[in-house]
Parts: structure tokens; C-alpha cells; sequence
């Protein structure tokens, strides 16, 4: 479940889309007169090998890559102990290795180039962890984590990165196709699992955030000569993660003594 996600890019050839197979919703947003310079193409990230196909053709019709934005994912959202091994399974293959698959077969290109940027779209539940998102959390922690490590490596080769941390943005995640049915139902939780997810389904295609304005200022920071490494996106989510450092930082300054007097030597 969410394996699957629509690539668009750009193209040079006009006829692509009469000799292609195109998802019908797959370029719905696109202006006519850049329809004839994408290129859309089905990846299951999930598949190594469909990765690096369609970064293949990618480069054969641009002749480059100068941004990838990792975007397919989708919620795992109920009490961890209702969770199935599976699913977890699943969520991590969707949100972490799918972006690990298409990162791999983008690097080798944007190495050649000696350029390009990466956009990992992460969440603000991957600075924060939130009840009934513990694994979509980890997931999101996993790729921020990724992300952040990978742009240390890719210095050298003048290729920068960026972990986006969106809040609550206007878009199918919160629908049922996307927040995945727990797999068992324990009694325990039932209160508490109706009181949130009626709270879900209030906000659910009400939030805030304009994906729009997400995606013009991406196209901003795709543009920056140095570009954040890290971008909490949404008042609500640069509010959160705020919050959440302080708090950090709050635990740290409590038990500075005690946590810094542990070496061999320390007392």
C-alpha cells in the first residue's frame, strides 16, 4: 500500500506522450504549454530495478538530473501494539528504502554532473514523535537522518540536500487510502482511538498548508546556491519543531552534570 508513485519530469520530445502510456492523473496540474516538455513515468520505489530504469529514460530524454524530490509515502496511524509486523514492514519499505532506491539511482548521475539537489520529503513527525505515529515516525526520523548524513557525503561533488518537514498541508494523506486500518484491535485503546480519529477526520482536507506554495518554494530553493539543509514547512510545523528542540534542549541543560560525569575518569 502507497508503494507506488508518478515521477514527472521534464522532457525534449513533444511525441512522448503519444507513444507512452501516461497515468491519466499523473500530469493533471501541468499547464498545456509544459505539457510536451514532461515526461511521466509508473515507479514502484520499492523496486531497485524500476528505479534506476526510470532514472534511465529520465536521462536519456533530459540528458541530466538536477533535482530529485522523494515524495511517495503514506501513514501508518494507530496505537504501535495494533501494528502488524508487516505493515511496519511495509511502511518502512514505502518511506525509507523507496527513497533510498530512487536516492541510489539518481547519485551516479548527479556525481558525473558534479551538481544536482536532493529534496527528501520528510514531515514534521520526523523531528517529533506523535501518538499513533510511531512508525511513520521512525520512518520519517529514518529519512531525515538519511538525508542528513547523505549530504555530508555528497559535498564534495557540489551536490546539496534538503530534508522538508511539512506540517499539516491540504492532501489525501489523512484519507483511508493513505492512513493504513490497524491490523488488530485492542480494547484498551478504543477511547482513546475514536477521540483521534475524530480529530483526523475534522482536519481531514481542511488543513492549512497549500501544497501549491509548497511546491513554489521548492522550485525557490532548487535555485539557492546554498540551500537549507533543513526546512520545516508550515507555521504549525516550524511552531512544533521549535517547541520540540527547546525541549530538548530543556532535558540536556537538567541533566548536564550528571550526563557528562560518565567517563572513566569523571567523579
Amino acid at each position: 500500500m502507497g508503494e507506488i508513485t508518478v515521477s514527472v519530469v521534464g522532457s525534449k520530445n513533444p511525441n512522448w506522450f503519444d507513444t507512452h502510456q501516461i497515468p491519466k492523473n499523473a500530469a493533471y496540474a501541468i499547464p498545456d504549454e509544459a505539457a510536451t516538455r514532461l515526461m511521466t513515468a509508473s515507479l514502484d520505489v520499492t523496486d531497485p530495478t524500476a528505479a534506476t530504469r526510470v532514472v534511465s529514460d529520465a536521462v536519456d530524454h533530459f540528458g541530466r538530473i538536477d533535482v530529485l524530490v522523494n515524495n511517495a509515502g503514506y501513514g501508518l496511524i494507530t496505537a504501535f501494539e495494533e501494528m502488524s509486523p508487516e505493515q511496519i514492514h511495509q511502511q518502512f519499505a514505502t518511506n525509507v528504502y523507496g527513497v533510498m532506491n530512487v536516492t541510489r539511482a539518481v547519485l551516479p548521475v548527479m556525481r558525473r554532473q558534479r551538481s544536482g539537489h536532493l529534496f527528501t520529503i520528510a514531515s514534521m513527525g520526523g523531528y517529533l514523535g506523535g501518538s499513533r505515529g510511531t512508525a511513520y515516525a521512525a520512518s520519517k526520523f529514518a529519512v531525515a537522518g538519511f538525508t542528513e548524513s547523505l549530504a555530508l557525503e555528497l559535498e564534495e561533488f557540489g551536490i546539496t540536500a534538503t530534508i522538508v518537514g511539512p506540517g499539516y498541508f491540504r492532501t489525501d494523506f489523512l484519507d483511508k487510502s493513505s492512513a493504513i486500518e490497524p491490523a488488530t484491535l485492542i480494547e484498551d485503546y478504543r477511547a482513546s482511538n475514536a477521540a483521534f480519529r475524530a480529530a483526523t477526520e475534522t482536519a481531514n482536507h481542511a488543513q492549512q498548508g497549500d501544497p501549491n506554495a509548497l511546491g513554489r518554494l521548492l522550485v525557490e530553493i532548487a535555485a539557492e546556491r546554498k540551500p537549507p539543509l533543513h526546512l520545516p514547512v508550515g507555521a504549525d510545523a516550524v511552531q512544533l519543531v521549535e517547541q520540540h528542540h527547546n525541549s530538548v534542549l530543556n532535558d540536556i541543560k537538567a541533566w548536564r552534570a550528571k550526563s557528562s560525569n560518565t567517563a572513566f575518569n569523571a567523579g
